[in-house]
């Protein structure tokens, strides 16, 4: 989670590529949250886990501030094999609301 964060105050779009999680379409994603968060926009002062049901996934809550107002926002953590993964958009494998 701390590389995620320092990869959106970096603008770094290589390292969020890295470590999005691979069976997710994350370019759209990663372009987003770079524009919206990016470049020190964002102070995380709380991080918070919680376990699901399953061992692969946690739901991570991340609050602190967004340009001095107050930010909260949830980022899903996948393991993959024996690495984390954030899951930046939708999954490969996925079919849009109304798609055949």
């Amino acid at each position: 989670m701390a590389d995620y964060v320092t990869a959106l105050h970096d603008r770094d779009r290589g390292k969020l590529a890295d470590i999005a999680a691979p069976d997710t379409d994350s370019s759209a994603e990663i372009s987003r949250r770079l524009s919206e968060l990016g470049g020190g926009r964002l102070v995380v002062s709380d991080r918070r886990l919680d376990t699901t049901t399953s061992d692969a996934e946690v739901r991570a809550t991340l609050s602190g501030q967004l340009d001095g107002s107050p930010y909260s926002d949830v980022i899903w953590l996948r393991r993959i094999d024996d690495a984390w993964f954030v899951a930046l958009g939708p999954h490969r494998n996925s079919n849009p609301k109304g798609a055949s």
